[in-house]
């Protein structure tokens, strides 16, 4: 053992990895009672030292206390490896999901473009349909003014 005990006292923490390291190196550790340590069970805090404000009393009782952090800590899996682990698996779900989600978004685009085209398509044949109407109604109303129009628009054509 290099230490008798780890000693941290700020207020505000995450994860406090310098107590983490204590702990896995089974010092028993004086904190308060933040960071990931807040998330531990209280037989756990036990086990990894004196978590609270009072720190004078701490310091008294730590020498006497019988604790295992270390086994408390490679209990909830926060290990160097099973951290790696946790982060490898957190980095290839989100990837997955990163890649589904690319897959669905261009399927979707292309839904979309599909849509588009084929209503493009139907203004189109709607058009035509309206042209042939308009020219089969000509045709019977006025068929000199048709032809008319239809030899001057084969000029057009040509010309």
């Amino acid at each position: 053992m290099c230490s008798i005990f780890f000693i941290w006292g700020s207020p505000v923490e995450t994860q406090c990895l310098a107590a983490l390291e204590a702990c896995l190196c089974d010092v028993p550790i004086i904190m308060k009672n933040v960071g990931i340590f807040k998330d531990f069970l209280e037989n756990e805090k036990e086990q990894i030292g004196i978590i609270g404000d009072d720190f004078e009393n701490a310091i008294k009782q730590i020498k006497g206390k019988k604790v295992h952090p270390r086994q408390v800590i490679l209990s909830r899996k926060l290990s160097i490896s099973d951290t790696v682990k946790a982060w490898e698996k957190i980095i290839r779900d989100n990837m997955q999901r990163a890649m589904l989600y690319k897959y669905n978004k261009n399927i979707i685009e292309r839904r979309e473009t599909l849509y588009f085209k084929e209503k493009i398509l139907q203004k189109k044949e709607l058009k035509r349909e309206m042209f042939f109407l308009y020219k089969k109604r000509l045709k019977q109303k006025v068929p000199k003014i048709y032809f008319l129009m239809k030899s001057i628009y084969s000029c057009i054509k040509r010309g």
